[in-house]
């Protein structure tokens, strides 16, 4: 009894926008190691600059088709968070040890204790 689901016999076809695909990774990759943020009408557009310099006067770069090199290529945009290289770390370690001794000053635990106990006593028993 013969594999009925073989992987030998599959055969990848190349299409037109195989190509496309082949660059716009490169360019996407490129980008996003320089930090530079890549939106799904900027992939378009470029999509859109391949295909022309490619001769493919039929390749419309569509939603449809963005939906599919997305996920071809496991790509999700999300909001990229890179404040941490616009901070100075010895104004972060300062910033530190000033509201930790602002905290201790102000929430020390006799003060903490005292405020319990006052509370407490206060409260009105029927």
């Amino acid at each position: 009894m013969g594999v009925l689901n073989s992987n030998k016999n599959l055969k990848f076809r190349k299409t037109e926008t195989s190509e496309i695909d082949e660059v716009l990774m490169k360019w996407f990759r490129s980008a996003r190691a320089k930090n530079i943020p890549v939106s799904g009408v900027l992939l378009q557009e470029k999509a859109r600059e391949l295909g022309e310099s490619l001769g493919l006067e039929t390749f419309k770069a569509s939603n449809g088709w963005l939906e599919k090199f997305r996920t071809r290529h496991n790509i999700s945009f999300k909001q990229i968070c890179d404040e941490e290289k616009s901070v100075n770390p010895n104004e972060v370690t300062d910033w530190i040890g000033r509201l930790k001794g602002t905290m201790t000053k102000t929430f020390s635990i006799p003060m903490r204790l005292a405020s319990f106990n006052a509370s407490f006593w206060a409260r009105p028993y029927f």
